[in-house]
């Protein structure tokens, strides 16, 4: 069966090489070349154009979607290793720019959401304490938080006295995300967390929010996001702002989906977040993209 399963794979990657050359000899043009004068909508060929810079056998390329070369530099590039000539054909340039525009933009995202997650949180730093102070009281109003190590976190869904130690996986990312849920859109955050507390079917509020926020982080490294930003912003760069809102959304997703499934016990976390995740993914990954990943304001 493996071997089957090879070989079908190993000759459409080889049907699939031979289309691009015959294509290329006909036309004339390289594949980046064609992607950028067809006819679709920008959005389309701005993916178009991430998965051939992606998947190409040039690391130089390769680099331009992983990171560390802004547009222009991106152009440059890409007219080097394909031997375009950008001077001579402005609609082709023109048309290069507004593609980079947005596969740079996604990079540059990644790259704001990475160093967030690789910083990590410490009870030293007075502004990390102060946005934990502030996500208890958004959260529970009205109810004072008796102590800095306290059980009390245990209502909101960390797992002891200390939400220092939970978030380390995901560092101040999980912060920021659970913060900006609790103030931007504080009515949903409190139904969710009440939610949380179902007598049969509780979660922890946290700690869910911590994993989907790793979820987001490996699905904007992983490109999965990339067809949905390139659809649905506006404005490039895509802002940390609008991650927070994909987080916001994701969040009361998951609590419906959880509350649909209705699970035994918390022990089916794991099980419940990957068929979570597929369903979301199919949904990103639609010919045609209908899902739009944002709350409304309830400030």
């Amino acid at each position: 069966m493996a071997v089957q399963v090879f070989w079908r794979v190993w000759k459409w990657i080889a049907q699939w090489r031979v289309w691009k050359w015959l294509t290329h000899l006909f036309t004339g043009k390289c594949e980046l070349h064609r992607i950028c004068l067809s006819k679709i909508p920008l959005e389309d060929r701005a993916w178009r154009l991430e998965q051939s810079l992606k998947n190409s056998k040039s690391p130089a390329l390769r680099q331009v979607v992983e990171g560390g070369e802004d547009v222009e530099e991106a152009m440059s590039v890409i007219a080097r290793e394909k031997k375009l000539d950008l001077g001579a054909n402005v609609e082709l340039a023109r048309r290069l720019r507004e593609g980079l525009v947005r596969v740079v933009g996604v990079t540059v995202l990644y790259e704001a959401v990475e160093g967030l997650r690789a910083h990590q949180y410490s009870q030293e730093n007075e502004k990390h304490e102060k946005m934990l102070m502030e996500l208890w009281s958004q959260l529970m109003p009205g109810e004072p938080l008796k102590a800095r190590l306290s059980k009390q976190w245990q209502e909101i869904g960390f797992q002891g006295n200390n939400p220092a130690t939970d978030f380390r996986s995901m560092g101040v990312l999980s912060v920021y995300c659970l913060l900006f849920f609790a103030t931007r859109h504080r009515d949903q955050a409190r139904s969710v967390l009440s939610h949380s507390h179902h007598p049969q079917h509780t979660y922890p509020f946290a700690l869910v929010g911590i994993h989907l926020a790793g979820l987001l982080h490996s699905w904007l490294q992983r490109r999965i996001l990339s067809r949905y930003l390139y659809t649905t912003t506006s404005q490039w760069p895509p802002t940390m702002e609008g991650f927070h809102e994909i987080f916001c959304y994701l969040f009361c997703r998951f609590d419906q989906f959880w509350l649909e499934k209705k699970p035994e016990n918390v022990m089916a976390f794991p099980q419940v977040k990957k068929e979570f995740a597929e369903q979301i993914q199919a949904e990103l990954s639609a010919k045609n993209i209908t899902v739009r990943m944002r709350l409304q304001n309830t400030e």
